[in-house]
């Protein structure tokens, strides 16, 4: 089930559209936002706290971004908690929590994906979140996993 209305999805896309710079993007907050990551199909609970500079609409087409340019990496690689939440504080000026957050807006990345990989050219096109560091970081991210895949300890 979706959590946004189609029309509201779009509306959420054209307005990040209208930014070219995410440091423009984060002028307008004045207050850190609280976010968990979670996943759907955790085996057990594994929620990571980050509190970062962007509205909950921007957060979640953040990291429907990251996700999506992972994807486009390598297809068989999903990201986990750990993963984008290193995107994040590396290269999006988020900050990890080691306790929990009050109040936090919940990002699931299995429902983040379903719900953002139908406009997946729309938020791939967002200059906004643009990062020529981006693919470098998310490749490390592939290749160590692939090669725990590999080398199994």
């Amino acid at each position: 089930m979706s959590v946004f209305t189609r029309g509201y999805r779009e509306a959420i896309l054209n307005e990040l559209a209208k930014c070219d710079d995410v440091n423009r993007l984060m002028q307008g907050m004045t207050t850190r936002t609280h976010f968990v990551l979670t996943h759907t199909h955790d085996e057990s609970p594994r929620p990571l706290y980050l509190n970062g500079p962007y509205t909950a609409d921007a957060m979640n087409v953040l990291v429907a971004f990251i996700q999506l340019e992972s994807w486009e990496l390598e297809e068989t690689y999903g990201m986990d908690q750990t993963d984008v939440a290193g995107v994040l504080t590396q290269l999006y000026g988020c900050h990890v929590s080691e306790t929990p957050l009050a109040k936090p807006v919940e990002i699931d990345l299995y429902l983040n994906w379903e719900e953002w990989c139908g406009v997946a050219d729309q938020v791939s096109a967002l200059q906004v979140f643009q990062n020529e560091r981006l693919r470098e970081v998310l490749q490390k991210y592939i290749d160590d996993f692939n090669k725990s895949v590999e080398d199994p300890v």
